[in-house]
């Protein structure tokens, strides 16, 4: 299942034009969650696994739905300053530089 996330973060990457600067999607390409969700619970039904078999259209709706969800939970918070935002992109990326 891991193998399988792996593949479907990097062909999301790829479809994006992965450089050296782009390797993984960013954590504002929510897009890129669902399918890995769905990647993975296939995974776990093609391994038998997985205590729920749904289709790949189930798992996308389940997923986006959950996923969108949790999105608009964390902006309410921040909007009431319950928790702080995220530092903006290129302070992140200056702080962590090797």
């Amino acid at each position: 299942m891991c193998v399988a996330a792996a593949k479907a973060i990097a062909e999301f990457a790829e479809e994006g034009g992965i450089s050296e600067d782009y390797i993984v999607p960013t954590m504002e390409e929510w897009e890129v969650y669902p399918r890995e969700a769905v990647a993975c619970a296939l995974e776990a039904i093609r391994q038998g696994v997985a205590r729920v078999k749904l289709s790949r259209e189930e798992l996308w709706d389940r997923a986006v739905t959950i996923i969108k969800e949790a999105r608009e939970s964390l902006e309410a918070l921040i909007k009431a300053g319950l928790i702080k935002p995220p530092p903006p992109e290129e302070e992140i990326l200056t702080t962590y530089k090797p």
